[in-house]
């Protein structure tokens, strides 16, 4: 009677230990799938077709002359930028608020501004914007200009 109890108490443990681990394996490959199936489908809907990793902003940044040319703002005493860009008081990459005399860079499809050395830091290793993940690749030349904000 006694060796029946102990097979039943170890066939007990047994499953309390088998059957969790069991679960989370597989909960643990179902989340891996899940994630690849939605990445694919943010690729393809976002521009209607896989993007290659440096379209998506992965792997090597754009070359030093376009990134130089984005145009540049210098922050004035008021500590505001000019109307024309989306972002007004700090820079979305370091989240530091502008301080007067500082000088932002903003992007040409976008209008995002950024403080100079954090966006040029960005654009060294992406392709594209830090805030919307606009593309960046084809877009038009600015001239590379300071541009007073009053």
């Amino acid at each position: 009677m006694a060796t029946h109890q102990l097979i039943i108490f170890v066939l007990i443990v047994t499953l309390c230990l088998v059957v969790p681990t069991i679960l989370l394996v597989l909960c643990i490959v179902f989340r891996f799938r899940a994630e690849g199936i939605h990445r694919q489908h943010r690729q393809t809907s976002s521009g209607g077709t896989t993007e290659s990793a440096a379209e998506s902003g992965t792997g090597t940044g754009l070359d030093e002359f376009t990134i130089q040319s984005y145009t540049k703002i210098v922050i004035g005493e008021n500590r505001r930028l000019v109307p024309a860009c989306k972002n007004e008081s700090s820079c979305p990459i370091c989240l530091a608020e502008y301080l007067a005399g500082e000088i932002a860079k903003c992007m040409p499809e976008c209008q995002h501004c950024f403080h100079l050395d954090c966006v040029d830091r960005w654009l060294k290793i992406n392709t594209t914007c830090p805030v919307c993940r606009k593309s960046l690749l084809f877009s038009k030349l600015h001239n590379d200009n300071l541009v007073p904000n009053l």
